[in-house]
């Protein structure tokens, strides 16, 4: 492959398409659910900065809950995700 070649390739837009059925149009996320798993991740993100942040101020116990109740609204949002809802 000469150099031209690989610049040209290195120009073209990086598009990701669809698995199924050899479709080649670009991925879209448009599940019913996009919004909720949007604010789930939204959820889980917060929970588990402030539960990094009490941790390292000692109250251990209670980031530890903090940290295992921030998972839950992450299990449902990949549940979400994985059944393509």
């Amino acid at each position: 492959m000469t150099q031209e070649e690989i610049n040209n390739v290195a120009d073209e837009p990086l598009i990701r398409h669809h698995r199924r059925h050899g479709q080649t149009e670009p991925f879209r996320d448009e599940g019913r659910f996009r919004t909720l798993r949007f604010w789930l991740n939204v959820i889980f993100m917060v929970a588990a900065a402030a539960g990094m942040i009490i941790w390292f101020t000692d109250y251990r116990e209670f980031a530890s809950y903090l940290l295992i109740g921030a998972m839950v609204p992450k299990f449902i949002e990949v549940t979400l995700r994985i059944m393509k809802l």
